[in-house]
């Protein structure tokens, strides 16, 4: 054997790692279980509700980056230890989720807004000037309806013809 080779096999930090390696193969195949179980719950809850339950998506979007953590370990693409030797991933869920059909018009109502909005933005930036551009906030009043400056909570009369 070369001595590189030796010096390799009596390191105790690599030997301290194959036995975290194997400990970590071992919650692996606990966590695989427990994501399976979790993907029958979401799907059934989907099913039966027609939305996701949030606490299980965070929970999975959670135990995802953990299962990317043990891999990167595992893999010597990484020397921290992933949990319980340290903090439990708490990863903000994506914006590619799946969502229901409800949602879905809720996130495309949204967007239309803010695209047209956007457009008016650009015309009046070309138009005017960007430093003369104010973000204001389109409120529930008809646009045509005359505004009662006087102060008053009291109803006006309408203008008689």
């Amino acid at each position: 054997m070369e001595s590189t080779t030796r010096e390799n096999m009596t390191r105790k930090s690599l030997w301290v790692r194959a036995l975290y390696m194997l400990l970590f193969t071992v919650i692996l195949g606990f966590a695989k279980t427990i994501v399976g179980l979790s993907v029958i719950f979401q799907f059934l809850t989907i099913l039966f509700t027609g939305r996701s339950n949030e606490p299980v998506l965070q929970f999975g979007n959670n135990m995802s980056v953990y299962l990317g953590d043990v891999y990167r370990y595992l893999t010597f693409n990484a020397e921290r230890l992933p949990f319980p030797f340290s903090d439990w991933p708490d990863e903000e869920i994506g914006e590619d989720r799946w969502m229901s059909e409800n949602e879905l018009e809720e996130v495309h109502e949204t967007s239309a807004f803010s695209s047209e909005r956007e457009a008016f933005r650009a015309r009046y930036d070309d138009e005017i000037g960007e430093a003369d551009f104010q973000d204001t906030s389109i409120d529930d009043r008809n646009v045509d309806e005359e505004v009662d400056d006087s102060g008053s909570d009291e109803p006006r009369e309408p203008p008689r013809a």
